[in-house]
């Protein structure tokens, strides 16, 4: 034991230069010989008492002795026997590790004694690290007035500041996290694609042990409450000498950005875009940049893909590349404005209408071409849907009208060419159903009454009403299909999910309903999520189904209908026994096209291919062998077109 008065007073003088704490005066074998408590923010309640144990088993502890009550744990703090012989300024991180009572992190701080031989070592608990470092406390009031979510992780692991952004954008407490590892359960770390990032990966864990700062890092965190949020993450290293103190970790909530990036990628991946881009054509070297020209169309960046005009015009219609280039061309020798519109496709292989407006700019008028390239193709839909529809009420209606007028005349006169026997003899023609007619002049009146209904053909009477009949149900048909497709486009059909075996279900029963005498087979159809409003979706499928009955001549009818999974997304094949499609409506599927000579007779698959090209899928047709029509309709699946 100390007993020296002057080295008593050493050491309380030395032990006054030490921040607010327990102090522990320790020989120098290790044992402790005394302690000094601050009672502030030390750990031990009293002088009389060291973490549960009396003063005079304290007394008899030594540090010499590894983890006798300092020590380590789970998470690898140095043992305080490494903190005596320390001669660093900073306080060590450690744990007091008592025989009663939890394990609490502390901060220890050693200070030899000159002509003493001891060593004083100040124990400090972890949650009052500011009293030992003022640094903390200039971090804390920093972190308190950026915009931006800061975390502040020690080298032990253990979080020691959140400000009130992080508290935000982490939807939780300060008081939650402080004191408690940065690796916890119920927070999961993914990148874009939704992989799990393991904990070797975890940037604040790369920062504690490679000492280097990390940025542009982005991530999706999600809490214990569901709440899945993406985060645009940067760490910073602070150092004590060599060693890392504590990492400093800015956070900022990119979710609204990395949604609306999102949605950027489809827009150009899909092409379904309304704005206008910029291109430029140079003369001299015959290459082609701009946003507008491939920027919008593929992969690649804009400013680092650079195609010769050849190469870019490869990316147009091949029915439309003439055109291009032969405006491009008469721009550059006249040097007058260029405006040509053409089709082109998209890096997910949809065609995609667009306007190219430019002229000759330079100081010969023809060294660059500089224009801008606008999407048109709502405005090109637009049209073609007036082409059709017009051509419904043209044509498809006025002959129904004429038809049903010309059966209505033919009716009419028939029926008005029945002569009415105006007067009869002033005879009984009644009879009871027992009585016979004896009289020869009542006979004559009326053999002579019936002649003329003998002339009448009932059966042309009737094929006259049944026409006139179908054809007023055809009106009504094309009528209410015309209403339905203006109800479905009205909404918005590519925000919805639509469970694709659940629509196919209905449908069949319904055609089990309306065609007795066909056969609907369903078959290795799945219950797989696609883009789409159900009604939009049931609308399409059942103008498909419809369209293979009602050109089917067989005396069963057979539609069935399949399901596949590939690349472009979900596709659903129905396939019919007919037959054959007409040309005319092979050429609305497949091409979405029609001609004054050739064309549909309604408006059901020409909605059908306009629902799905808004849905941003794709339809098609193809005959089969020896007959019959197979019809794919491919819709997305969600996520599809995300990092899809």
């Amino acid at each position: 034991m100390i007993d020296n008065e002057t080295t008593v007073r050493a050491l309380l003088d030395t032990a006054a230069d030490l921040l607010s704490g327990d102090v522990l005066v320790v020989a120098a074998d290790g044992t402790i010989q005394r302690v000094i408590s601050q009672g502030k923010d030390g750990p031990f309640d009293s002088g009389e008492s060291l973490a549960g144990l009396d003063l005079e088993d304290v007394l008899s502890l030594s540090f010499s002795v590894p983890d006798s009550l300092f020590g380590t744990d789970d998470k690898q703090l140095p043992n305080v026997f490494n903190a005596i012989h320390s001669t660093d300024e900073e306080p060590l991180p450690c744990v007091l590790m008592p025989p009663y009572g939890d394990a609490q992190e502390v901060a220890c701080r050693s200070r030899s004694v000159d002509d003493t031989g001891c060593v004083l070592l100040a124990v400090t608990a972890s949650n009052s690290s500011e009293s030992l470092n003022p640094s903390s406390t200039l971090l804390r009031s920093i972190s308190s007035i950026v915009p931006v979510g800061v975390v502040c992780v020690e080298a032990t692991g253990s979080i020691s500041v959140v400000n009130e952004r992080a508290e935000e954008i982490l939807d939780t407490t300060a008081e939650e996290l402080i004191g408690s590892s940065y690796v916890q359960d119920g927070w999961e770390l993914t990148d874009g694609d939704g992989n799990q990032i393991p904990l070797s990966d975890n940037p604040i864990k790369q920062t504690l042990e490679t000492g280097k700062p990390l940025s542009e890092l982005g991530y999706w965190l999600e809490g214990p409450n569901g709440d899945r949020r993406w985060l645009s993450v940067q760490t910073q290293p602070i150092f004590d000498g060599e060693n890392i103190q504590r990492v400093v970790i800015g956070l900022n909530d990119t979710t609204g950005l990395k949604r609306r990036d999102r949605h950027l990628r489809q827009l150009v991946e899909n092409g379904d875009f309304g704005g206008i881009g910029g291109w430029e054509l140079d003369v001299e070297t015959d290459r082609v940049t701009g946003i507008g020209t491939l920027g919008l169309y593929r992969n690649e960046p804009s400013s680092e893909y650079k195609p010769t005009l050849s190469e870019a015009l490869e990316y147009y219609h091949p029915n439309d590349r003439d055109d291009v280039l032969e405006a491009v061309l008469s721009c550059q020798e006249t040097g007058e404005t260029m405006e040509v519109e053409a089709r082109r496709e998209t890096a997910a292989g949809q065609t995609r209408w667009v306007r190219l407006r430019a002229e000759s700019v330079g100081d010969n008028s023809t060294d660059r071409i500089r224009g801008t390239i606008r999407d048109i193709t709502v405005v090109k839909e637009r049209e073609q849907r007036l082409r059709v529809m017009n051509r419904v009420l043209r044509h498809n209606i006025r002959n129904r009208v004429t038809t049903i007028q010309g059966n209505a005349g033919l009716l009419e006169s028939q029926l008005s060419e029945l002569p009415v026997v105006e007067s009869l003899p002033e005879i009984s023609v009644q009879r009871d159903s027992d009585t016979q007619i004896a009289d020869p002049e009542e006979l004559e009146v009326l053999i002579e009454s019936l002649e003329p209904v003998e002339d009448i053909d009932i059966e042309s009477l009737h094929h006259r009403a049944l026409t006139i009949k179908n054809s007023a149900r055809d009106l009504h048909s094309v009528a209410e299909k015309v209403r339905q497709y203006h109800k479905i486009v009205q909404r918005d059909i590519d925000d919805s999910v639509t469970n694709i075996g659940s629509v196919i279900e209905n449908i069949s029963e319904k055609f089990d309903d309306t065609h007795p005498n066909a056969t609907i087979q369903v078959k290795n159809v799945t219950n797989q999520p696609v883009v789409g409003d159900p009604t939009a979706v049931q609308h399409v499928l059942n103008e498909v189904i419809e369209n293979a009955l009602k050109h089917n001549d067989q005396s069963n009818p057979i539609v069935r209908i399949r399901t596949k999974l590939d690349q472009s997304g979900l596709a659903i094949r129905v396939l019919d026994n007919g037959p054959g499609m007409p040309d005319a409506e092979q050429e609305i599927v497949n091409h979405g096209r029609e001609t004054p000579i050739s064309h549909s007779s309604g408006v059901g698959l020409w909605s059908a291919k306009w629902i799905v090209r808004r849905l941003g899928g794709n339809i098609s047709t193809a005959l089969r062998n020896p007959h019959g029509t197979i019809v794919e309709v491919v819709l997305p699946q969600p996520g599809s077109t995300e990092e899809v």
